[in-house]
């Protein structure tokens, strides 16, 4: 019956599952197709949260000054920047890019999971908070979950593809096997970018709309 309850439930559905891509697949890209060792690797994916933790913060501050819709608005945006900027990751990619995207990322999933969060709170009676607060917690893991293997099985059958369509095999030369490796990776964050054209969508076409329960408490 409430649409926007439907579309910010959705979002943060997409946001956890886009994540989940970005989360499992990038080590992986990092220790080898970067060739960084486990350790720089690690060191490099610390500014991911390193970007959370920041925006969060700050996303407390703007929720009561512009809303919980424009503020998901801007940070969706932020977070299509940082996937459609990871969509262009190649073997010979400097270090720098890698932080930038994993930067972008990090702060747009920081600034909008505040927003969102308390939009699906406030939407919904509270006879039904425990209900909603259990519905939240469901909808960060299970798309993680859901989300690790939809991208395993992209990024192995894109790989597959790519590599029979120019009929490469397994004793082709090393650089010949990055690139296939890489297009893989290319393929599954490509996955990413859509569903955070996706998210941007649902959080336009959202109204912020709060339950009559909070407004007379308010009130009073």
């Amino acid at each position: 019956k409430n649409r926007t309850f439907l579309f910010i439930n959705l979002v943060i559905f997409l946001v956890f599952f886009s994540l989940s891509g970005i989360s499992y697949l990038l080590p992986f890209y990092l220790k080898y197709v970067g060739g960084y060792s486990v350790s720089e690797a690690g060191l490099i994916l610390t500014s991911l949260s390193v970007a959370m933790m920041i925006a969060g913060i700050i996303a407390g501050m703007l929720y009561n000054r512009i809303g919980g819709r424009v503020l998901s608005i801007i940070a969706a945006v932020i977070l299509l920047a940082g996937y459609y900027l990871i969509t262009h990751l190649r073997v010979d990619t400097p270090t720098s890019y890698v932080v930038a995207c994993l930067l972008c990322i990090g702060f747009g999933l920081g600034l909008i999971i505040t927003p969102v969060s308390n939009m699906i709170m406030t939407g919904a009676p509270r006879k039904y908070q425990g209900m909603v607060s259990s519905l939240t917690s469901l909808e960060r893991f299970a798309p993680m979950s859901i989300g690790i293997a939809i991208y395993n099985i992209i990024f192995i059958q894109g790989m597959s593809a790519i590599a029979k369509h120019h009929d490469i095999t397994r004793n082709a030369p090393a650089e010949i096997q990055l690139k296939v490796l890489t297009a893989g990776f290319d393929l599954a964050f490509l996955l990413s970018f859509l569903v955070g054209i996706l998210i941007v969508i649902l959080t336009i076409m959202a109204r912020y709309e709060v339950h009559p329960d909070y407004l007379k408490e308010d009130s009073v």
